[in-house]
């Protein structure tokens, strides 16, 4: 069955509007039409005219939502022609049917006089005629659907290109540094290496979180699992050995065999726990931060949850709002991202079909 959406014709268009221009324009043609007949012949009934007019309408209507569509599908061209002939071999048989009940004495005189062709080629003329009109219109709505999908596909390409470069600049933001930091840290560690043991180890954690941070970010590349797990415990190590005090933060991982390899986007995990040292606190263990990472069956899950800091830290606000857009960008529907908070307390939730 063809349904009137699978047609084109009143996509995103309001309903009773469409109805009541139709309304109008069939109006405003059997006005015209009945007019013209009645100034050339005024011999000729009002309501006769109408009961022809609705058999016209129908056809109209019946050509435009059951025959013209099968133009639109290969392989169907011989059944759109049949259907047109079928259509025009039945107006005109109604019609002639609704001269015999109408006008029965003219009906009489014509078969009388032998003028049953006549009769019939005026009314397989009057079918083509409307069903000529039917298929003009659906021509142009045909264009006009056209036109309006191609205009969409140029606003839905700019709209894409426009999001690749939102979040080619979300992923910069969440980048730590440039290239250049890590070039500097090399340089450092190297002086201190001898003199200050503990100060060249942060150095050196920071410099491979830093190689972990800076990803290929034009080719919006994901990275595996593993490589996002090692720059949480690289962070997590970098900021121990900045607080010169045991921190309170536990870190627990479920990983099956196999799962390592799985692509997620890059700097998302240490995203979240630079959240966690910001904003939270980290040195109590009465109400230690509480971090789980786990990978099974294809569904990746993240949870932290941490007491809040009495600091008043107001950031650039860049990290949350960078990390929804790159999920959305990479996997629309396929994840889940809650978070709860209170004026003590925060968690976070995240869980992404891979």
């Amino acid at each position: 069955m063809i349904k009137i959406e699978q047609l084109g014709l009143f996509s995103s268009v309001n309903y009773p509007k469409i109805i009541f221009l139709h309304f109008i324009g069939v109006f405003i043609f059997i006005a015209f039409e009945t007019s013209l007949a009645l100034v050339l012949n005024p011999d000729i009934g009002f309501w006769e005219n109408v009961v022809y007019y609705l058999l016209e309408i129908a056809t109209f209507y019946v050509n435009l939502f059951c025959v013209m569509p099968l133009a639109n599908h290969r392989g169907r061209e011989v059944r759109f022609l049949l259907g047109l002939v079928l259509l025009i071999v039945s107006f005109c048989i109604c019609r002639i049917a609704l001269l015999k009940v109408l006008y029965p004495v003219m009906f009489a005189q014509i078969v009388n006089e032998g003028h049953m062709d006549k009769m019939f080629a005026r009314a397989g003329w009057r079918g083509i005629y409307i069903i000529g009109l039917s298929i003009v219109y659906w021509l142009f709505k045909r264009d006009k659907k056209a036109a309006l999908e191609r205009k969409q596909l140029e606003i839905d390409k700019l709209k894409a290109i426009a999001e690749k470069r939102r979040i080619e600049v979300s992923l910069l933001q969440m980048q730590l540094e440039p290239h250049l930091i890590t070039n500097v840290l090399a340089f450092v560690y190297e002086k201190i290496e001898v003199i200050a043991p503990d100060a060249a180890l942060a150095v050196d954690r920071l410099s491979e979180l830093m190689k972990h941070s800076l990803t290929d970010v034009i080719s919006l590349n994901k990275v595996p699992i593993e490589e996002e797990i090692e720059g949480v415990k690289t962070l997590i190590a970098i900021q121990g050995s900045l607080a010169n005090k045991p921190l309170s933060i536990e870190l627990d991982i479920e990983q099956n065999e196999g799962h390592g390899d799985e692509l997620i986007p890059p700097n998302l995990l240490t995203t979240f726990i630079d959240n966690i040292f910001t904003h939270g606190i980290v040195d109590n263990p009465a109400t230690p931060a509480r971090v789980k990472i786990s990978v099974d069956n294809s569904m990746f899950y993240f949870r932290c949850e941490n007491a809040k800091s009495n600091m008043d830290f107001r950031g650039k606000g860049l990290g949350m709002s960078n990390v929804r857009s790159i999920l959305n960008y990479f996997y629309q529907e396929q994840y889940e991202l809650s978070v709860a908070e209170s004026e003590t307390y925060y968690s976070l939730d995240l869980k992404i079909a891979l």
